[in-house]
């Protein structure tokens, strides 16, 4: 059965946080969509293809997607599994206050706006937001819930500013740095529909009609990071919703999503979080404050 269900999570004068959770009956583009205000979904699980005009994104863990008022768009979903987001809608007067803090260049324009569609988030954003995800189903105190949602907000917005600025310089010919970006967003589909799987660069590479070298190259040019790094980020990322549930050993966890055996796990975990799977766990039950103190964002 289809379900699609938004939940508002916490909500203050500058502030809304969201829990948006989506199982579609079929992979068919939906109907053309507008969102009422600004808004950074933080994917938790899954992915999603969001076209605007001709262009289509693949959204998934390791980006942050970005949602502009006066921007319509067509939302599908490649996988069968759906996704599972958390939606933070800043008030104009916050969204300004950041942008001018992060990226004055956002704020020149009549009304500030981040000036990006999507950015890759950094690990630590993304820990940072499955830790606050956990402790404001929990009831956390509302006064440390924002205060650390804020520095998430400006962590995200700060991210977006860095991609903005690193961003290579097309190619002289238009036609070629848009056959990159599709192949790119080819390749992110790819991986998103394999997460849990370990596909070499030639399975990949023949799944999008690229030669292995090509398609190593334009990738990592366009992303930032290796293909194998990009991978390993998307199955941690995804493995973090797993953890947060008690009753599933960690072995499982780390098995389910793709990784050899427990140790395997641990070590990929702590090079990419700072952090054991297990200290992940107990820091999820600990207060906000404390989170604060370990995680500096």
């Amino acid at each position: 059965m289809p379900c699609q269900r938004y939940t508002t999570l916490f909500r203050s004068p500058d502030l809304t946080i969201g829990d948006y959770h989506c199982r579609p009956a079929t992979c068919a583009e939906g109907s053309e969509e507008q969102s009422c205000a600004p808004s950074i979904a933080l994917l938790r699980t899954g992915a999603f293809t969001r076209r605007i005009g001709r262009a289509r994104q693949i959204a998934d863990a390791n980006w942050a997607v970005f949602f502009h008022p006066d921007v319509t768009y067509h939302v599908s979903h490649p996988t069968d599994q759906g996704d599972d987001c958390s939606v933070f809608t800043p008030s104009p007067r916050l969204l300004a206050e950041v942008l001018e803090d992060v990226d004055p260049r956002a704020t020149r324009g009549a009304s500030p706006a981040v000036p990006v569609d999507q950015a890759p988030t950094s690990s630590r954003v993304h820990l940072i937001h499955h830790l606050l995800f956990g402790s404001v189903r929990r009831g956390a105190d509302g006064l440390e819930i924002e205060e650390l949602a804020l520095r998430l907000v400006r962590a995200v917005l700060r991210d977006a500013a860095r991609f903005r600025g690193a961003s290579p310089k097309r190619p002289g010919r238009t036609d070629t740095h848009a056959a990159h970006v599709e192949l790119v967003e080819r390749t992110k589909l790819e991986l998103a529909r394999r997460v849990c799987d370990r596909p070499t660069l030639s399975d990949v590479a023949g799944a999008v009609h690229a030669s292995p070298y090509h398609l190593s190259r334009v990738f990592s040019r366009s992303v930032g990071v290796p293909m194998n790094r990009y991978m390993d980020r998307l199955r941690l990322r995804h493995a973090l919703d797993r953890l947060a549930d008690d009753r599933l050993p960690i072995t499982s966890v780390a098995l389910d999503a793709g990784y050899y055996d427990h140790s395997h796990f641990t070590n990929a975990f702590r090079r990419e979080f700072g952090l054991t799977p297990s200290r992940c766990r107990r820091e999820g039950r600990t207060t906000l404050r404390e989170m604060s103190k370990s995680f500096q964002v």
